[in-house]
């Protein structure tokens, strides 16, 4: 696992968006490596982040999931 990423609000010492903060570790995510995502439907749709995976040629499981609430592995193999 390289890191784990809250999607519900800012990175913790970064000033950046987590969506954008996402997108740039999903770019540098090398085979065999994988982020895990935490997250909410209203804030960053699961749905969003298939399709991301999907197009950086990476894949995505879900790991939990309460009502709003999800927490994912995205992954390269």
């Amino acid at each position: 696992m390289v890191e784990a990423i809250d999607l519900r609000g800012k990175v913790e010492g970064c000033g950046l968006n987590p969506m954008v903060k996402l997108l740039e570790i999903l770019r540098d995510l090398k085979p065999g490596e994988a982020i895990e995502v935490v997250g909410e439907e209203s804030v960053a749709p699961y749905s969003f982040l298939e399709d991301v995976a999907r197009n950086l040629g990476a894949k995505i499981t879900i790991k939990e999931k309460k009502g709003e609430f999800y927490r994912a592995l995205i992954y390269r193999e």
